[in-house]
């Protein structure tokens, strides 16, 4: 069944081959929204892993399947594609939006961050990425992208060529190879509605089996994402604003990260504890993890 999904897509037994090639270790999917991508993920890590280990790298933060929205994040998929749910995050980088845009700095670090740790670990992987293509943000995104992770090969889906802005200045380039394909007919397209929904449950669905916790000013680092919101540079005063300010903090999706700087949970904050000077954050976060700093997303999130 999936090897049909996938010759849906790819039925040229050259890139076929160029897939299952043990040099071939990183391949990057392009495309636009509903074009097709996570349907052709599907059936080339079904494909891929009878013979290889396979890691599937999830930038798509609006539309995560793999951790939730905010994040990018990967699994290994074992042998054969099984669902989406019967892949497990083994790790994944906080961006505190669900939308490149205004975020293209902590995207890309998160994507080379990710994709490094799942090369470490696997024999090819795949990367997804978002549907933004558009200018001058989606250009720069996916070429940067292409630039920093240097994929062996690339795989877009197009209509009508639309990619080409992004993808013609590597016409001529050695790596990566480029096999850009029509998107097929029976793509189905989502509206803006089922998008947001999708994003909800995945949001619900992680903050399941939640709890409180109390994470004090003066004793846990803090930092944004995106800039500081009006917040001042000088530690002493942003502490102040950021005890000022809480309210417009109320809401706020958050990571908590460990004292190696690792992404652990992520969180949302609920209330500030004036006289305590204590922020309540609610997160499924264990309790055997020490948190040392919260990272400030730029959504509001409501579970």
């Amino acid at each position: 069944m999936r090897d049909n999904q996938f010759r849906s897509f790819i039925s040229d037994e050259r890139i076929i081959k160029e897939l299952i090639d043990p040099h071939t270790k990183l391949v990057l999917v392009l495309g636009a929204s509903d074009t097709g991508k996570t349907s052709l993920i599907e059936g080339m890590a079904d494909f891929l892993s009878a013979t290889s280990e396979v890691g599937i790298v999830d930038l798509d933060i609006g539309q995560s399947h793999i951790g939730p929205p905010t994040t990018v994040a990967w699994g290994k998929v074992g042998k054969g594609f099984s669902g989406w749910k019967n892949i497990t995050p083994e790790d994944f980088y906080f961006t505190g939006a669900v939308s490149p845009v205004g975020n293209l700095v902590s995207m890309l670090t998160g994507s080379i961050l990710v994709t490094s740790r799942a090369l470490s670990a696997c024999e090819k992987v795949i990367v997804d990425t978002t549907g933004l293509i558009q200018e001058p943000a989606g250009r720069v995104l996916k070429q940067h992208k292409i630039d920093l992770l240097r994929p062996d090969v690339v795989i877009s889906l197009e209509r009508e060529r639309e990619l080409s802005a992004i993808l013609d200045p590597f016409t001529w380039h050695k790596s990566p190879i480029l096999h850009r394909l029509p998107v097929p007919q029976k793509v189905v397209i989502k509206t803006p509605s089922e998008r947001s929904l999708f994003r909800s449950s995945m949001f619900t669905h992680y903050f399941q089996n939640d709890r409180l916790v109390k994470v004090s000013l003066k004793k846990i680092g803090f930092r944004f994402t995106g800039d500081f919101y009006g917040f001042t540079l000088e530690t002493a005063k942003f502490m102040n604003e950021l005890q000022d300010n809480s309210t417009g903090l109320i809401g706020r999706i958050v990571s908590l990260r460990d004292e190696r700087n690792t992404d652990r949970a992520l969180g949302i904050i609920q209330e500030f504890d004036e006289k305590e000077k204590k922020f309540l954050i609610r997160t499924p976060l264990g309790r055997e993890f020490e948190i040392s700093t919260v990272v400030i997303g730029s959504l509001k999130v409501e579970v």
